[in-house]
Parts: structure tokens; sequence; C-alpha cells
């Protein structure tokens, strides 16, 4: 096999290497995304409205009593 190929052989492999490592860590990006909306989303729905005003009332009683 002469030189060229065998270079362009390794540059091709470098490249799909690289492109599997990306799509890998896309892959997780995109896990801990939706790992953090869900997070978000429980914290929202915690301090939302009435659950942070019976929050607040529990804290107003344990502080006044």
């Amino acid at each position: 096999m002469s030189t060229e190929l065998l270079i362009g052989l390794q540059a091709l492999l470098a490249l799909i290497t690289a492109i599997v490592i990306l799509l890998l860590i896309i892959k997780r990006q995109k896990k801990t995304i939706n790992q953090l909306k869900n997070i978000l989303t429980d914290v929202k729905d915690d301090i939302s409205g009435e659950n942070l005003t019976g929050y607040f009332q529990r804290e107003i009683d344990n502080t006044t009593a």
C-alpha cells in the first residue's frame, strides 16, 4: 500500500472516531438537559401558588408557635 493511501485511511478513521465521540457527547447532553428540565419542573410546581402559600403559612406558624 502506498503512503498516501495509509495517511488517507488514518485521516478517515480519525474523522469517523471524532464524529462518534461528538454524537456520544450530544446524546449525553440531551439526557442531562432532560434531567434538568424535570428538576426545574418539580421545583416550579413546588413553589407555585398554593404550595408556596402553604409553605409560608407553615413557616409563620413555626415561628409564632
